[in-house]
């Protein structure tokens, strides 16, 4: 009769759903002690078949809720891979015989220094694994590997944060920092920056219009426009502008009077 040994890797306890049945080969019930292992995607339990018969009990683990499960025996996989539900299962006994394709090896390949099928790991062989791709982002420590040939993750802990988050974050520290650096003194320098006008650059006074008031004869100056335009913005030259235009319009009513009357 089977002992069950089944063990999740690591996560919070659920209720596992129990697997009971016989193995078979070509018909013929399959008699020894074997080693058994489950995969639910990567995470495992294992245990032992005894006398044809087996019993393991199956958790979910580390995020992977639900998935389908395969059925190893001393390295073989069994044909069937019925569907793990999650919560849905939580506290069944699900009754299922399993058939396999090839023959059992009476001795285990555990143990033998490669990761066979059905292995996660063997000695000192822990297949290049790590706390990170086994338990997840957040994950770090170091793994080791049961004589069952499973992960032993008692060595991992969980830190919160990933290396590629923490790079990431980093980064980004880096370029705000330099960001601000940046804006600080008043940005680097780039190449084209001399071949740029920026508009805190003068222009000459050649270039200016409000500058360049001499004519091309030379004969009037900046100073005198710059008297007239001061005269015009004030209240005093707009008075006396007035006065002035009121006198010319006067004289020139007086010579077209005369003008009319020498006619005449």
């Amino acid at each position: 009769m089977f002992i069950s040994l089944a063990y999740a890797l690591s996560g919070p306890p659920t209720i596992p759903v129990t697997y009971i049945g016989n193995l078979y080969y070509n018909g013929t019930l399959v008699y020894g002690n074997f080693n058994m292992t489950v995969y639910i995607g990567g995470i495992m339990s294992s245990g032992e078949a005894n006398g044809g018969l087996y019993e393991v009990d199956i958790s979910s683990c580390c995020g992977v809720n639900s998935g389908e499960i395969s059925f190893f025996v001393n390295g073989v996989e069994a044909n069937e891979h019925p569907t793990y539900n999650g919560e849905d299962d939580y506290g069944k006994v699900i009754e299922l015989d399993l058939t396999f394709g090839e023959e059992i090896p009476e001795t285990s390949l555990c143990g033998n220094g490669e990761v066979n099928p059905g292995e996660q790991c063997d000695g000192t062989n822990i297949n290049f694994a790590t706390c990170g791709n086994v338990m997840g982002s957040g994950w770090t420590g170091t793994i080791t590997c049961r004589i069952s040939c499973a992960f032993d993750v008692s060595g991992c802990s969980y830190s919160g944060t990933s290396s590629s988050s923490s790079s990431s974050s980093s980064s980004s520290s880096s370029s705000s920092s330099s960001s601000s650096s940046s804006s600080s003194s008043g940005g680097g320098y780039s190449p084209n920056d001399a071949d740029v006008p920026t508009t805190s650059k003068q222009s000459s006074p050649k270039e200016n219009p409000d500058i360049n008031l001499i004519n091309s004869d030379g004969k009037t100056s900046s100073k005198i426009t710059g008297a007239v335009t001061g005269l015009l913005s004030s209240s005093g030259g707009i008075a006396l502008m007035f006065v002035l235009l009121v006198l010319a319009l006067g004289i020139t009513v007086i010579v077209i009077q005369r003008m009319h009357k020498n006619h005449n």
